[in-house]
């Protein structure tokens, strides 16, 4: 159980953390720098600025990108009105990195994508048409997906720019996500931007918003699972050290035998912690085979109330490495400390008893 632990903790940990290098398992797009239109410091309209940005050398794709709160799901005879976030888009967004569990993007005026748990609450089915009022005013679209992600507990949605025209004419995504080529630094695009565009823009590595608001719930993960790491590491220590104990006051005399056919302290000592460092590597291996098998389930059943019924696993292959020798070695040291214990018995002493 504790190497079960202990591997379950540091790739959970290790898994949010590369959260902002994953972000389309989250429900997000995959762009790699976001850019931002300040309307109020500049003139250019969303679609001169898409036109500039397309002209970038090193910029491979992009598309616009707005999260828009302005859509209910209207109410029926068994449930009332319900608020949903979500993306309008404009571009490609299977080329944005947009993903699903089931079916595919919208791609065109009347198709919609859901988040799974607004899907799931709702018994709505791919294929079904599905009325919502955007800005107020009331569409009808066919449900072409069912992604995953937290946002808004998994109450989001993905309409395309061309869906949104049609109940405000004047909206305009106010962000641009953009995906470079291998060949370019984005660090150079984003620099060369800011330096031509001023204060009219904000350019940002795209992880750098979702990382700010994960920062927080990523330390308190890591303080929960390195607690739970310590709390088992210290309780499998104490467990062998007194089992090692009891099972030297209990193989007395056949550890006499041992001292009387001249085997030394140090040799019986290693006899006892050789069993102990069996079952560690054993356990250990059993632990990591169980985390193999039951860490994805386990994490996606904790955190599909969010929005999340596949939690993406990725290993931190160092640290797990790492964890191998540290769990046998606590057995081999919580063995070791109380064999010295083996000094004390005399051979003489068993033969009067």
């Amino acid at each position: 159980m504790t190497a079960f632990v202990l591997f379950f903790s540091i790739n959970v940990y290790h898994s949010m953390q590369e959260t902002g290098n994953n972000l389309p398992f989250w429900g997000f797009d995959g762009s790699e720098i976001t850019v931002k239109v300040n309307a109020g410091n500049f003139t250019m309209r969303y679609a001169t600025m898409k036109d500039y940005l397309v002209a970038v050398p090193g910029v491979e794709v992009l598309a616009g990108l707005s999260i828009n709160n302005d859509v209910l799901l209207p109410p029926n005879g068994e449930r009332v009105s319900i608020p949903v976030s979500g993306h309008i888009i404009d571009g490609d967004a299977d080329a944005m990195g947009f993903i699903n569990l089931e079916g595919r993007n919208p791609s065109a005026v009347g198709e919609i994508s859901l988040g799974v748990n607004l899907v799931r609450d709702n018994g709505l089915v791919l294929g079904e048409e599905v009325r919502f009022d955007v800005f107020g005013q009331p569409l009808t679209f066919t449900l072409t997906g069912v992604f995953q992600g937290t946002s808004n507990n998994g109450y989001w949605y993905r309409m395309t720019l061309a869906s949104a025209l049609q109940a405000d004419p004047n909206f305009e995504p106010d962000t641009i996500g953009i995906i470079t080529t291998d060949e370019v630094d984005r660090q150079v695009i984003m620099d060369d931007l800011e330096a031509q565009l001023g204060s009219a823009v904000d350019v940002e590595a795209s992880e750098k918003f979702i990382e700010a608001q994960l920062n927080q719930i990523v330390s308190s993960i890591g303080l929960v699972v390195a607690f739970l790491s310590i709390v088992f590491l210290l309780v499998s220590s104490v467990s062998i050290f007194n089992s090692t104990t009891m099972s030297i006051h209990e193989s007395k005399r056949q550890l006499g035998i041992y001292n009387a056919l001249g085997y030394t302290r140090t040799q019986v000592r290693l006899i006892l912690v050789s069993k102990s460092a069996i079952v560690g590597v054993i356990a250990t291996i059993l632990g990591f085979v169980a985390f193999w098998l039951f860490a994805k389930p386990i994490m996606s059943s904790l955190i599909s109330g969010m929005g999340m019924p596949e939690f993406p696993i990725f290993i931190d292959t160092e640290t797990t490495i790492l964890a191998f020798p540290l769990v046998i070695g606590v057995c081999v040291v919580s063995a070791w400390i109380p064999s010295n214990s083996v000094s004390k018995i005399k051979a003489r002493t068993l033969i009067v008893e």
